[in-house]
């Protein structure tokens, strides 16, 4: 590129072309060009691009937007192409002249004319006070995608700063965002697109300010929350950019949102763009084809033998000091599953361990075969599903430490237990389900942190898995307790992650979610449920808003007398469920446990895992001119 071409939305400064070069040690051209040579001829050689012909001076741009590094080129090409794949609701299908008619009747949204003095451009997003009940909030970050390939292939800078304007935020719009679509987008943004996100600025204003500033945290990286700033006015936003840029809404010189907003809309839409996304929309992965990678664990393939044997299997339930049984609970529980015939068990028990033995990336395949029975019920008596629900729970092992790895069950549970009782209801019900009951209990903790909770219910699980036998689980949550606190507390990333533990690793059936209102905090509760759980278990909630409702799903002389009922108290069930758990017998178990994790390098056979993508290819240097 000899220079940047005149462009109808952005403007540029003297010699910005120069210096910005000069910013990632490329004074010398020839070393530019030899970097796109090699980094054109390694998209070349990838097996697995599905497009291999990309217009050098997008080459370019994206290499300087990954600060003149290869290497990192290299890794967030071949994201942006595999998330093409494995994300088309964020990166394909686009219609960019009709799609957005929802957004645009609630947000202008621009890209300033003028870049800043170090030579970064600012991105604005405003609300117009309007609601659209057609809006979704993944469609805003699609047309940011559309957006920001239209600056890699048109523009020319070091990164950008963006700009939220909270005033006329409306209560609609306020429950449309989810932090989960905000972590997914942003992690495109950055880690596939190579955007650099020097400031994130917030303009409060709206009265929902504190509730968007907490949804909007809660989808940011640790790295870019470091970046965010609030300013209570637009006074406090001209300290980092300079008044005379900003839209005159904004009390700035620069044309309006309104205005603004329509002109970069003209751009996206005009034919050279829709030519430009169409043909990244191409440019995906076929992952069949792939030279190397690493395990992708919601598409996991299950290699190995699976030869039937024949040995022992649970001929009874052990009596145990927080659970009760029903008559025949056991034979019943069989019979639901289709296990009525014992020699079926047995081979499929058989079946299990073997496949288990024959894993090579597994680190551990010696399992209690009482374990390996209770994990093929609660999978529904499917060897299918239990191989791929047992392959996730010891890759999650490695990949969710936090969730799964360096317990201190006796010391680190304290402030989670007075936070709230956890507990199972020692009867099942009639159909052999057990009760899980959270309640709160109205301490606050400023040391509480949301993940400890799912951390104690994955040890809660394991215990089951070795002690009980049941169809599966209700989930019973009081809310009525709720703190301010506590809310804040609530981490919709740390629930979405807890709860995928709980079913697609540990294959823990969950029939019902009961949630009981009372606090004034509850609607909140159920916005971050919806952002946090699966479309089908969230079709599985039920609210009560009061005792009567619930029993008509859980008998009243089962629940516990905190809820009118005869059994103990919470407090009482969750004390004794502790020193079960913390019981020297137990912590053995769940440091065997902790151990049963997997080394990719030695899987037989895998799709990309997303996430902690392996970069094949050749990534020795070039030297041509």
């Amino acid at each position: 590129m000899d220079a940047i071409k005149s462009n109808p939305i952005l403007n540029f400064h003297d010699n910005q072309l120069a210096i910005v070069r000069k910013n990632y040690g490329y004074e010398d051209v020839n070393k530019l060009v030899q970097d796109i040579d090699h980094f054109q001829d390694w998209i070349s050689k990838q097996n697995h691009f599905k497009v291999k012909e990309f217009d050098r001076q997008f080459l370019e741009r994206y290499i300087i937007y990954n600060k003149g590094s290869i290497e990192r080129a290299k890794q967030r090409f071949d994201k942006l192409l595999t998330f093409t794949t494995l994300m088309p609701d964020y990166l394909q299908n686009f219609d960019i002249k009709n799609e957005f008619k929802a957004l645009r009747n609630i947000s202008h949204i621009c890209v300033l004319p003028k870049p800043t003095d170090d030579n970064y451009r600012v991105i604005i997003t405003s609300l117009t006070g309007q609601d659209d009940d057609d809006f979704q909030l993944i469609s805003y970050y699609r047309y940011m995608f559309v957006l920001g390939e239209y600056m890699l292939h048109n523009d020319y800078c070091c990164g950008y700063e963006f700009v939220g304007d909270t005033n006329n935020f409306t209560m609609g719009t306020v429950k449309k965002m989810n932090p989960i679509v905000i972590h997914k987008a942003l992690t495109l943004l950055v880690e596939a697109m190579g955007q650099r996100m020097k400031k994130l600025h917030l303009v409060s204003g709206s009265k929902f300010f504190d509730t968007i500033l907490l949804l909007f945290k809660q989808g940011l990286s640790a790295k870019l929350a470091s970046r965010l700033i609030v300013h209570p006015n637009y006074e406090s936003l001209y300290q980092h950019i300079p008044k005379e840029m900003l839209p005159s809404n904004m009390g700035g010189n620069e044309r309006s949102m309104q205005e603004l907003d329509g002109v970069v809309f003209k751009e996206m839409c005009s034919d050279v763009h829709i030519a430009n996304v169409k043909h990244m929309e191409q440019a995906s992965t076929d992952e069949s084809c792939r030279v190397s990678s690493k395990f992708n664990e919601e598409y996991s393939g299950m290699p190995g033998s699976f030869k039937t044997l024949c040995v022992d299997y649970m001929e009874e339930i052990k009596k145990n000091p927080v659970l009760l049984f029903n008559p025949n609970q056991l034979r019943n529980v069989r019979k639901q599953l289709n296990y009525e015939e014992v020699n079926k068990l047995i081979q499929d028990i058989d079946h299990l361990d073997n496949w288990i033995r024959q894993q090579t990336h597994f680190r551990v395949k010696d399992f209690d075969r009482e374990f390996l029975e209770r994990f093929l019920i609660y999978n529904k008596g499917s060897i299918g599903r239990a191989k791929q629900k047992f392959d996730k729970l010891c890759t999650f092992n490695n990949l969710m430490p936090e969730l799964m790895q360096n317990y201190d069950i006796k010391n680190e549970f304290g402030v989670t237990l007075k936070v709230a009782d956890v507990c199972v209801l020692p009867q099942p019900v009639a159909e052999n389900y057990r009760i899980l009951v959270t309640r709160l209990t109205g301490y606050d903790d400023s040391n509480y942190i949301h993940i400890s909770y799912f951390r104690y219910l994955h040890l809660l699980i394991q215990y089951m898995l070795r002690n009980d036998y049941c169809v599966g689980y209700e989930l019973l949550v009081d809310t009525r307790k709720l703190t301010l606190s506590t809310m804040k507390s609530i981490n919709p990333m740390a629930t979405h992650k807890g709860m995928t533990l709980l079913t697609a690793g540990l294959g823990q059936r969950i029939k019902k979610i009961h949630l009981m209102s009372g606090s004034k905090f509850f609607n909140a509760v159920v916005a971050i449920g919806r952002q946090s759980i699966s479309a089908k278990l969230f079709q599985r909630i039920i609210i009560h808003d009061s005792l009567e409702s619930l029993y008509e799903h859980i008998p009243k002389e089962q629940l516990p007398v905190d809820f009118g009922g005869l059994e103990k108290s919470t407090k009482e069930l969750s004390d004794q469920m502790f020193r079960e758990i913390s019981s020297e017998e137990n912590i053995e178990r769940v440091k065997y446990l902790e151990k049963a994790s997997t080394n990719e390098s030695y899987r037989m056979s895998c799709k990309f895992n997303e996430e902690y993508s392996g970069m094949p290819g050749s990534f020795k240097t070039l030297c041509v001119d």
